[in-house]
């Protein structure tokens, strides 16, 4: 019997411990679907300014090219046609042909972008563009019909004509202006509907955060009212615990995850109220040990710390980097060079470049009393380092022992420059500012 109330004892824990946490994740799930619904609805808002935008640009562009083409067109067969019967040059009979056909072109170009437009413009601007391209084509016929009789007419009917075509001119003109009118309306028309899809745009993505932030609020609400205030009852009586105060008890007021955080606090109250007395000094003597040992290790650490600056003073001083001029550096090199060595060589050298922008590095080696593989090969590191930071690095000092173990070693150094001496490498480095 005993066995079987601990299992459901257990079971309704578990039960309990599954509620809060199952609680929230279906608010935060719920929460991450309503703000990916109403981004979702946003974006789509959003997403139709740019076709709108794009077409507007291309339907626009692509009237006013052809439009005038067109005028340019008929301009060109009129003024042809009226030179031709002027002055009787078949070129400009010709040409009159030629440019008449261009406007031909020209016309059913835009009766096929009309055909293809439709359902875009609204009724009476379609109607509109509709009465245009038939006073167009009206305009096409009559000139074509003029240049006939100016080709195979009398004298009198080529005079006539020719005024005829005069007076064509200030229509075409009309037709023109007509055009640019309709188009610019189309154009006010469309920037009016893209215009609309923004405000739509913004105006959902403004419903969509207050709503957001509405669901913020009565997250917030519900989470203070579940969890925090439980929390801030529980910190304040731990807070009364640590002043000795055993005699407060909290609520429980749940049966999940806080409820049970309630009844083990409870818990933990009397088990201290009952062993507090017992262990009071013993508790002073821990806290004083404590507090010795804190001391012991702080000033252990502030000697560590000490001893670490030192350390890191003399590795700088083991590879200093002196100015000799406002682009020449100097870096002697006194000792034997080990890995650690070499490492903290490079960076000295590239620090210094950085910090002064000099050209040339002088790399004395004179007090290196062995080159072996590996330092042969850290050295050129670092002038390879510093030859990308636009320094070159004259390489100086290099004893007959030194060079040739080099040699031996089979290390090859390039195109590095090299100089026996230091006073030679500030020649060197002279000679090359000058």
């Amino acid at each position: 019997m005993k066995n079987t109330s601990s299992n459901l004892s257990h079971t309704g824990a578990r039960t309990n411990r599954r509620t809060l946490t199952r609680n929230v994740m279906l608010i935060a799930l719920a929460v991450f679907l309503f703000i990916v619904g109403v981004a979702a609805f946003g974006i789509a808002n959003l997403l139709k300014i740019g076709p709108i935008t794009t077409q507007l640009n291309t339907r626009t562009s692509k009237e006013i090219e052809l439009t005038g083409d067109l005028h340019v067109a008929l301009t060109r067969a009129t003024l042809e046609a009226k030179s031709f019967a002027v002055n009787h040059d078949d070129e400009d009979l010709a040409q009159a042909h030629v440019s008449l056909n261009e406007a031909q072109a020209m016309l059913a170009k835009l009766a096929g972008s009309s055909a293809d437009e439709a359902g875009v413009h609204d009724a009476a601007t379609e109607r509109e563009f509709q009465v245009l391209n038939q006073s167009r084509a009206h305009m096409l016929t009559t000139i074509g019909n003029l240049i006939q009789v100016v080709e195979i007419g009398t004298e009198a009917d080529r005079q006539a004509s020719a005024d005829e075509l005069e007076q064509i001119e200030g229509r075409i003109d009309q037709l023109d202006a007509s055009a640019d009118q309709l188009i610019e309306r189309d154009k006010i028309a469309g920037t009016a509907s893209a215009n609309t899809a923004i405000q739509r745009g913004i105006y959902s993505v403004g419903i969509a955060f207050s709503l957001i932030a509405l669901m913020t609020v009565l997250a917030v609400v519900l989470l203070r009212w579940r969890i925090v205030e439980p929390i801030n009852t529980l910190a304040v009586a731990a807070r009364s615990l640590a002043t000795n105060n055993f005699d407060l008890v909290v609520q429980v007021t749940s049966a999940d995850e806080i409820g049970e955080l309630q009844t083990a606090f409870n818990q933990t109250v009397v088990t201290i109220r009952e062993q507090t007395r017992n262990l009071e000094h013993e508790v002073l003597v821990a806290n004083t040990a404590q507090h010795a040992a804190e001391q012991a290790q702080i000033l252990i650490a502030d000697q560590l710390a000490q001893i670490d600056t030192q350390q890191a003073t003399i590795r700088e001083m083991s590879v200093p980097v002196l100015p000799l001029s406002a682009t020449t550096l100097i870096m002697p090199i006194v000792g034997a060079l080990d890995t650690e060595r070499l490492r903290l060589l490079q960076e000295q050298a590239l620090r210094a470049i950085e910090q002064s922008s000099s050209r040339y590095l002088l790399l004395d080696v004179t007090g290196t009393p062995i080159v072996d593989t590996q330092v042969a090969q850290g050295l050129i590191k670092v002038i390879q380092a510093a030859g990308l930071m636009g320094t070159e690095v004259i390489l100086v000092g290099i004893r007959p022992e030194v060079a040739q173990s080099v040699v031996g070693l089979g290390v090859y150094l390039g195109e590095v420059v090299t100089r026996s001496t230091l006073q030679s490498g500030i020649a060197y480095t002279a000679g090359q500012a000058a």
